[in-house]
């Protein structure tokens, strides 16, 4: 982060100082109790129908390992397929979990599904209770959250010129 502020890239020291205290802030409270051997990435997808935010979630071992949150344009794609593409795209060059959750229903979890199949066929779900609800629930937050600062700061900058 300070190396980014040194070489005045202040945007990016920003989105590192929120995404270091999202996690201080994860680390201070039990969001929900993963089973132990739990691989789960959580995408949440968020819109005010003219950006969107993408919250992502990843638990390894039972724990919450990172949040990365992204700002998209909204253009005409649905919601659905969104988040079909920025899954596709994200696991070009990540390991795929034993399971993967989603803030909407997607419309080709299937073949999503066996396209990221490397030795076992990932489930893709939106998640309806228990610790999968709750961590759901919380990369929704983020998303909003991220969306709401995003925007801001979007609007400050125009504000500007």
């Amino acid at each position: 982060m300070l190396k980014y502020a040194q070489h005045e890239n202040f945007e990016k020291a920003l989105e590192l100082r929120e995404e270091i205290k999202m996690v201080e802030k994860l680390k201070q409270k039990v969001v929900a109790e993963v089973p132990k051997n739990g691989e789960i990435d959580v995408f949440a997808y968020r819109t005010n129908n003219i950006a969107g935010a993408i919250s992502l979630v990843v638990v390894r071992g039972g724990k919450i390992i990172g949040v990365k949150n992204v700002t998209t344009i909204d253009a005409s794609l649905t919601e659905s397929e969104i988040l079909s593409n920025f899954i596709r795209q994200y696991y070009e060059n990540s390991k795929v979990p034993e399971v993967i959750l989603t803030s909407h229903v997607l419309e080709d979890a299937n073949q999503l599904a066996e396209m990221l199949k490397t030795t076992k066929k990932p489930t893709i779900t939106k998640a309806e209770r228990g610790y999968k609800k709750n961590l759901l629930k919380m990369a929704m937050f983020n998303a909003k959250d991220h969306l709401e600062k995003s925007s801001s700061i979007e609007k400050a900058h125009y504000d500007k010129t």
